[in-house]
């Protein structure tokens, strides 16, 4: 097998214009770069780090040059040098990291000369064989390019920084976000203490209320020399009498309704009352008696 002349992909035009049927590529061992004595420390020297890969990169871009239409060629990224902005940096990491070859790797060793091949069905059989040969060799030289880029960004001063800064610019919004929550619950808990002291009003206010009650209660039983029931306007001859009207059902419903009444009147001020300190202050007793069943009686609590 010897070097193909079909035109196109590796045509024989292409074989003269390189040098004729024994024409050979030089082609660049990008490999030999993965080491740290490729380059002599991260400066702008002709030995150095951004000297050394700048000059790299522009001789795999001339060579893909000379494969490639005249008017049809795009210069890539340039890898720039230690005062390059990261906006540069980034487009030629991005731009060289999908990298693919534009050489035809006609030179390549195993080619078929499909002049040799009789008839249509060996032609074929030659280019399919030809363009597997070929295809390899470009996928290779292309993840090549490839891990070689990726391994001079990891060491890449400028995009080092730039993750340090984008670090720091982090942990600067999550402590900015912190002092935020901070605040939040800071506040959050002042207004839960003013709701807390407005609760604590009400409930005074409320119990005063009863207190009131109760005293006029007691006051009437004083000056008329009687009992009376100011609930639900009544009055007893005795103390005994009265007791009775305590259990009776209609009192024990009214007595309630007052109680509810003043639970309302909180809940429209923001305060849910939790009924049972204040049970033995209206001292409502049981109509079905036996063991009095506990009942809630306001105490603020917050909602």
């Amino acid at each position: 097998a010897v070097v193909s002349t079909q035109s196109g992909h590796y045509g024989r035009g292409e074989q003269i214009l390189r040098g004729g049927s024994d024409f050979k590529e030089d082609e660049i061992n990008v490999m030999a770069f993965y080491g740290s004595s490729s380059y002599d420390g991260f400066s702008d020297e002709p030995t150095g780090f951004y000297a050394v890969f700048r000059d790299l990169f522009v001789r795999i871009a001339s060579e893909d040059k000379r494969y490639v239409e005249e008017g049809e060629w795009e210069e890539p990224p340039g890898f720039g040098d230690s005062s390059s902005n990261y906006d540069d940096v980034r487009n030629f990491y991005g731009w060289w990291q999908s990298y693919c070859t534009r050489k035809s790797y006609v030179w390549l060793d195993g080619l078929y000369d499909i002049r040799e091949a009789d008839g249509r069905r060996i032609l074929r059989a030659m280019e399919k064989e030809n363009k597997k040969v070929i295809d390899e060799a470009k996928k290779e030289f292309n993840e090549h390019v490839r891990l070689l880029v990726n391994h001079i960004r990891k060491k890449d001063p400028r995009c080092a920084a730039y993750r340090e800064k984008q670090k720091q610019a982090e942990e600067e919004r999550q402590a900015a976000e912190e002092r935020r929550r901070k605040e939040q619950r800071k506040k959050r808990a002042e207004e839960i203490e003013q709701l807390a002291e407005q609760g604590q009003e009400m409930l005074e206010l409320q119990n005063q209320q009863i207190d009131e009650l109760l005293n006029e209660f007691s006051d009437s039983e004083e000056e008329d020399d009687g009992f009376y029931c100011p609930l639900c306007k009544k009055r007893f001859k005795s103390s005994k009498m009265m007791k009775q009207h305590e259990k009776s059902k209609k009192h024990m419903e009214r007595l309630a309704a007052l109680r509810e009444e003043f639970a309302d009147e909180l809940k429209d001020s923001g305060v849910v009352l939790e009924e049972e300190e204040d049970a033995a202050r209206l001292h409502v007793p049981n109509p079905g008696g036996g063991k009095r069943k506990k009942k809630k009686v306001p105490t603020a609590t917050l909602r």
